[in-house]
């Protein structure tokens, strides 16, 4: 057996196959791998591994596996990473527009409880002058803010909708953003070739993880203030739901008495008063005081052609004389009296107080048609006014007499006007009449009754 090793070794292998060739057996070690010769001469196999010119050349037996490997380590160019990472803080940055325009944008507009605080408190308001007094143009403006809080509602709640989808979306995002940074620049760093290199990649990727976590710290503390704003905001919002409720009752009242003037401002609803003025036992009534007759004396009245334009405009005061309330269809016998007189002294008159409403921005003609008394030769006149201003008197004689007069109701605003008769001329009775016919209390179209004299503070 001969054991080669060594730089000539090659030569040595050629000499021992050479010797064995002449032997009958022979055998022998070749870089610790046992080489035999048989009888026949046979050459034996001999694993060789040689580089040539740059290249690996490997012999193996034919069953045995091969298996390949190989590494190269890379440069890694530190700005076209610096690039990436600036394409993805300008991702980050996107979200952070979206965070602002669809989050903290909406959010500080909304101020959310306070706007619906003042609306509930409206609300509130309003509902009590509806218990107070139930009429139209109070139950339309108590529908008109619950329209309108329906309508902030319904915004608030898009607004809330909106930025609960949009704060799952922005987590999503800087989530994946902080991912896309981490997988990528850990990838890289397998790759990169000096530690140098490595250094320079790190320290521009630490920032980037700061500011993403930065982002992130922030869009939990805003979204932390937006859920604190959402339970404030439900929590207004299920009260004014709790107030809608009893609110909407009034429509379904409305709806009940659509066809009286509750529900309907074109059915007739006005003030009325009948009246003496002198008892033969006491003289004129309430020693005279012109408080419980509408500003006038009651021998003003019935002794000294008091008229309807010479009223006073407080309201406190008419509504001493003016307390009763009638309800008509297109024609109405208001007041119509006979009585046995005993002086001239004693007058019984009727009057009528009527605010109508001009909703037009321009003034509508109505054309109204009524009947009257009065007798002049005891200083009882039948008068009419409007807004203050005479718009007609008479001391005729008459029983029954009729008057067709067209007046013009100055836009936007309420009219105030107000129709007293006398009483006719003696013939051992005496008569009274105020009566509206011809269909003249159907107005026309702009033209609205109201009932708001307990309420109002001026004319």
């Amino acid at each position: 057996m001969f054991i080669m090793d060594g730089p000539s070794s090659c030569g040595m292998i050629l000499l021992c196959v050479c010797l064995a060739l002449l032997s009958s057996q022979a055998s022998f070690s070749v870089m610790g791998q046992d080489v035999v010769l048989d009888n026949a001469n046979t050459v034996p196999f001999i694993p060789r591994m040689q580089h040539d010119n740059g290249s690996v050349v490997i012999n193996l037996p034919l069953e045995k596996t091969v298996v390949f490997s190989r590494f190269s380590k890379e440069d890694v160019d530190v700005s076209t990473i610096d690039a990436d990472i600036e394409a993805i803080i300008s991702s980050v940055s996107d979200t952070t527009d979206i965070f602002t325009s669809n989050v903290q944008t909406p959010l500080s507009s909304l101020a959310a409880p306070e706007q619906v605080a003042s609306l509930s408190a409206q609300l509130a308001a309003l509902e009590k002058a509806a218990d107070n007094n139930i009429e139209q143009h109070k139950i339309e403006g108590i529908s008109n803010l619950v329209n309108i809080i329906v309508s902030q509602t319904k915004v608030t709640g898009a607004y809330v909708n909106q930025v609960n989808d949009v704060l799952p979306a922005l987590e999503s995002n800087i989530e994946a953003s902080v991912s896309l940074v981490t997988e990528t620049y850990t990838n890289r760093i397998g790759k990169i070739h000096t530690f140098d290199q490595y250094g320079d990649v790190k320290g521009l990727i630490a920032p980037r993880l700061a500011s993403l976590s930065s982002l992130k710290d922030k869009l939990d503390v805003e979204g932390s203030m937006a859920v604190d704003n959402f339970v404030q905001i439900e929590k207004t919002l299920e009260s004014i739901e709790q107030k809608f409720s009893a609110i909407q009752n009034i429509g379904g009242f409305t709806s009940h008495f659509s066809k009286t003037h509750f529900g309907n401002p074109n059915l007739p609803v006005f003030r009325f008063s009948e009246f003496s003025t002198y008892a033969q036992c006491c003289g004129w009534y309430y020693g005279n005081r012109a408080e419980f007759y509408g500003g006038l004396a009651p021998s003003t009245w019935s002794n000294g052609d008091g008229r309807a334009d010479q009223m006073v405009s407080d309201p406190a005061i008419l509504r001493n004389l003016f307390n009763k309330r009638v309800y008509c269809g297109w024609n109405c016998a208001v007041h119509n009296e006979e009585w046995y007189y005993y002086s001239s002294d004693n007058g019984r008159h009727g009057a009528v107080l009527m605010r109508i409403r001009n909703t037009l921005n321009k003034g509508v003609d109505w054309r109204v048609s009524f009947i009257y008394s009065s007798y002049g030769g005891w200083s009882e006149q039948a008068s009419m006014s409007l807004n203050g201003d005479s718009v007609w008197s008479t001391g005729a004689s008459c029983n029954t007499c009729t008057r067709i007069e067209t007046l013009t109701l100055p836009a936007n605003r309420i009219s105030t006007l107000i129709f007293v008769v006398g009483s006719g001329p003696p013939s051992s009775t005496r008569t009274s009449h105020l009566a509206f016919y011809d269909g003249s209390l159907q107005l026309p179209d702009g033209l609205e009754w109201v009932d708001d004299l307990d309420t109002i503070e001026e004319l």
